[in-house]
């Protein structure tokens, strides 16, 4: 199989005052934000338009224009599930904020995919991240801390198909040492990264210490159509 050269991820998650922290804003909720100074990583084949996000500039060059080469369809996600812990979240589209922070979704009852990025389904990895909570109480990824080895993730596309995946590993990372390449960067399956913040709540600075992190990789080669009454590759 064809290996891209790509550079390694010289990208940080942001320890200061905006990442996981309660912000000022309209939500006042802990936003997972991730600062990315530098990225190349497998890019999309599905541009960010088709999930009605503005596409990346030259300001913020996280994909290239290489189209890369893969036999495994993504879909335009609308829902995640994760049936193990209740939890069902419309998907947004975010992209990458003026500052350089992966964006997350304004309301705290729904998580966001990096739009620049990686599809469900495709190869590469693909990024979820949502709020922990808010001055109002838990949010969409509250209970995230209690996902297990083996819970089944699935993502729903607006044509009634699903993806599934499946939960490899949980981690958790201090900000400075979060293996960045191994959460955004290239990958030779199809894999979904889930973030949110976790660790101690720094009242003073009003941040979280730490980020929580579930790495899956997708069940089968096979996306699930209801509407169709079949499965498609």
């Amino acid at each position: 199989m064809k290996k891209f050269i790509l550079q390694m991820i010289t990208a940080a998650i942001f320890a200061g005052s905006t990442a996981c922290s309660y912000s000022n804003d309209q939500d006042h909720s802990n936003k997972p934000q991730i600062t990315i100074t530098k990225s190349d990583y497998n890019e999309p084949i599905v541009k960010a338009e088709t999930m009605s996000s503005p596409p990346p500039t030259n300001d913020n060059p996280i994909i290239s224009n290489k189209i890369s080469k893969v036999k495994l369809e993504g879909i335009v996600p609308i829902k995640l599930s994760i049936p193990a812990l209740e939890i069902d979240a419309i998907i947004d589209p975010v992209g990458i904020t003026e500052n350089g922070q992966m964006d997350v979704p304004s309301s705290t009852k729904r998580v966001g995919l990096l739009s620049n990025g990686i599809l469900p389904g495709m190869v590469g990895n693909s990024v979820i991240d949502g709020h922990v909570d808010s001055h109002t109480g838990p949010a969409v990824f509250y209970r995230l801390k209690n996902i297990k080895l083996g819970d089944m993730i699935s993502i729903k596309s607006k044509e009634d198909c699903t993806i599934d995946f499946i939960v490899e590993s949980i981690e958790i990372f201090k900000t400075s040492e979060a293996p960045l390449s191994k959460i955004f960067g290239p990958a030779d399956e199809s894999r979904l990264n889930l973030i949110t913040c976790t660790g101690k709540f720094n009242r003073k600075n009003q941040e979280y210490s730490e980020r929580l992190v579930v790495f899956a990789k997708r069940h089968s080669n096979k996306k699930i159509c209801k509407a169709a009454s079949s499965e498609n590759p």
